[in-house]
């Protein structure tokens, strides 16, 4: 979801809908890419199209993309664009973990994945749905408008493209916030 806000912002300019993106949910936008990208540094690549390698090769997120979020945060959110602008940097280097170090303590952490659940229900209204699970690669470009996502029966207020990204979801917290007690498919 977060590489469709990202991607649509480059395209556009603006974020879908709105005619001028407000700067909280800029804001928002960047401090989830930074906070993800040091939570899931192994998920910041993805494969190429083509691509035969067993290491993922392309970033996950557009690299002018997020250098535009860090330009259009310069203004306001001074440090923040700088974090941006890093992450940018640091998906230019030689893909794999060990060039997405992070840094970030287990509160901010925590304090990014509150925003990011935050921002997911603010796009919900202004993007076609997405797989629930944050660290979903699975879903690059505009392949997840024709999508079949199977509901979470259990609170029915997320979806996921398949059962391993529902599982992960799951053990990563969704299980507390559903409140079903078991883990299931569909």
């Amino acid at each position: 979801m977060l590489g469709s806000l990202v991607a649509a912002l480059q395209r556009d300019g603006e974020l879908p809908g709105m005619r001028a993106t407000p700067a909280a949910l800029l804001r928002s936008l960047a401090e989830c890419c930074v906070g993800l990208a040091a939570a899931y540094p192994e998920h910041m690549y993805v494969r190429g199209i083509g691509g035969s390698s067993a290491h993922p090769t392309t970033p996950a997120w557009s690299v002018e993309a997020l250098r535009l979020l860090a330009a259009r945060l310069s203004g306001s959110e001074t440090s923040l664009g700088e974090e941006v602008e890093a992450l940018a940097a640091r998906l230019e280097q030689q893909p794999g973990a060990e060039a997405l170090t992070g840094g970030a303590s287990a509160a901010e952490l925590a304090a990014a994945a509150e925003r990011l659940t935050a921002l997911r229900a603010e796009v919900r209204a202004v993007l076609p749905p997405a797989c629930s699970n944050p660290a979903c690669v699975s879903l690059v470009g505009d392949s997840e408008a024709g999508l079949r996502l199977q509901q979470c029966r259990g609170c029915g207020r997320e979806s996921y493209c398949g059962k391993e990204c529902q599982t992960a979801h799951w053990r990563a917290g969704h299980k507390e916030a559903c409140g079903s007690g078991v883990a299931k498919t569909g």
